[in-house]
């Protein structure tokens, strides 16, 4: 009887990863866990007598016979069931008996470890160990607590956790993850850049280079370390394509990889000269001089448009000879 009241309340709920998916039943979210649903009165009072069966055969207050199908009807309740799971802990807890609680407390700790909800997380913490008055079980209460600060941390760190109403960065698509990356704050944003740079595509580069035009200092030096990273890696079809990027940061980028990976490129950092920013025309003045072994054609930071040309013609005569001996030495 109680399997089949279990599988009414289950039917919506997929265990392998403690989340309900929206190809299943719809639900409405509980108001202060949003990846598990705000069950019926009558859906609690399940979950509740299933409970309750559990603490009763657990205390020696019911026949062994029953053992088996209480204690698999009791270890089959998903996150669903973690509101009811806390109050029968918290009734456990100030009964004599030892086991009820700490099994429980075992259950919920496995659920605390399989969830990604920041809030449910939260919800457990605040709420576990209320009312509680015997200190035999304190030191289990005080664990969960813990545990739920270390899921928490964890998945903040690896960008699985969100504020409220947000996406985790890593359920969000490249582009998303990008867009984001101009107008989201705090710790939030810091996560999405973190999970971009993992990212391929055109898509990555232009993120991070959003984030280094951000005002905030911190955010604009994770941009710029991330994206050097990421290009640091790149393949050079895909690193000569981002010179042509639009963002003036993902191209300043570009040429400084180049540079520090002293890659023989000198037709592109010879074209870079003539680029409309001119931090990006230093520096690719900067990696044809290292390029050279030290020759300097300029152009200057302030150098005029005819000025910038001259250099630029310098530098292709000079280009054009190291071709010519290359060439010659094969």
């Amino acid at each position: 009887m109680l399997k089949k009241i279990l599988a009414v309340v289950t039917l919506v709920v997929i265990l392998s990863d403690g989340a309900f998916t929206q190809d299943k039943k719809p639900f409405k979210p509980h108001p202060f866990a949003p990846s598990i649903p705000e069950l019926s009165k009558e859906e609690y009072a399940q979950i509740n007598a299933v409970i309750d069966r559990f603490i009763d055969y657990d205390s020696g207050k019911l026949p062994d016979g029953d053992g088996k199908a209480i204690l698999a009807d009791f270890q089959g309740l998903g996150p669903e069931a973690i509101p009811p799971l806390i109050d029968g802990l918290n009734r456990a807890a100030n009964l004599q008996a030892s086991c009820p609680a700490v099994i429980i407390a075992k259950k919920l700790n496995k659920l605390i470890l399989g969830s990604t909800d920041g809030q449910l997380l939260d919800l457990i913490r605040e709420n576990v160990g209320a009312g509680v008055t015997i200190a035999r079980h304190m030191n289990a209460i005080k664990d969960l607590k813990i545990a739920c600060m270390t899921r928490k941390a964890y998945l903040s760190q690896t960008g699985q956790l969100a504020p409220p109403g947000k996406k985790a960065p890593k359920a969000m698509t490249t582009e998303d993850l990008a867009a984001a990356a101009g107008k989201e704050k705090g710790v939030y944003v810091k996560q999405i850049l973190t999970e971009l740079e993992q990212r391929q595509g055109e898509q990555v580069a232009i993120g991070l280079g959003v984030a280094m035009a951000r005002p905030e200092a911190d955010v604009k030096q994770l941009g710029q370390n991330l994206l050097l990273k990421h290009l640091s890696q790149q393949k050079a079809a895909d690193l000569k394509a981002l010179l042509k990027c639009p963002q003036d940061e993902v191209r300043l980028a570009v040429v400084f990889v180049i540079g520090t990976r002293k890659l023989p490129w000198g037709a592109e950092l010879i074209d870079a000269l003539d680029d409309a920013a001119p931090k990006v025309q230093q520096l690719a003045r900067q990696a044809l001089i290292q390029l050279s072994g030290g020759q300097d054609f300029g152009p200057a930071n302030s150098a005029s448009a005819t000025a910038r040309a001259q250099a630029v013609k310098a530098w292709r005569h000079w280009w054009k000879g190291q071709s010519s001996a290359s060439s010659q030495d094969k």
